[in-house]
């Protein structure tokens, strides 16, 4: 007489990562944009709300005329932009007014609070994106390309908002359950 069969199974539950945001994302009603020469890093200052892995910075942008390189800057916060916590990959701004993205690789990892989402090219113009009131901090420093240092000098402040962006992946909890043991048992008579 055959009794009982246990079968053990291991049953794998999925990992669901959410991409968020921080900063100012183009609502289409942005009508100022700000002409810049390449001795100048723009900065804007936003709020983290948790911690997380930033993994691009995007910028709301357009050259004056042809191509012109350009990197992004994660700066922590003292009132100023501090220190740089990360660097991008250097991309190409075209004339067509669009999203630039600018990765980070690794992911710059951050916690809950205010930092300084950055960006500075190469060429004689470049169009930045924002809105004229309503914003927190935004700051230009004077610094030649690919220059960029910490605790550099703030040469102007202003009260705008920057069409810059920050997309991360919140930093997960542990999970009360990363898999279940399932556990089959068939009666066989």
């Amino acid at each position: 007489m055959k009794k009982l069969l246990l079968t053990l199974l291991f049953c794998l539950l999925p990992t669901i990562v959410f991409a968020a945001t921080f900063g100012y994302v183009y609502s289409g009603t942005e009508d100022v944009n700000m002409g810049g020469a390449d001795v100048r890093l723009y900065c804007g200052k936003f709020t983290l709300s948790e911690n997380g892995t930033v993994s691009k910075i995007s910028a709301l942008l357009a050259s004056a005329s042809g191509s012109v390189n350009a990197v992004a800057y994660i700066y922590s916060d003292d009132g100023e932009p501090l220190t740089i916590l990360g660097k991008s990959d250097t991309v190409a701004i075209t004339t067509t007014k669009g999203t630039f993205d600018f990765t980070f690789s690794p992911g710059v990892e951050l916690t809950a609070g205010d930092y300084w989402l950055a960006v500075q090219h190469d060429g004689a113009t470049v169009y930045h994106y924002l809105v004229a009131s309503g914003g927190t901090d935004v700051a230009t420093i004077e610094i030649n390309f690919g220059t960029a240092g910490d605790n550099p000098t703030v040469s102007s402040t202003h009260a705008y908002k920057y069409c810059y962006y920050a997309t991360y992946t919140a930093a997960a909890a542990a999970p009360a359950v990363t898999h279940r043991n399932c556990i089959i048992y068939n009666n066989i008579q």
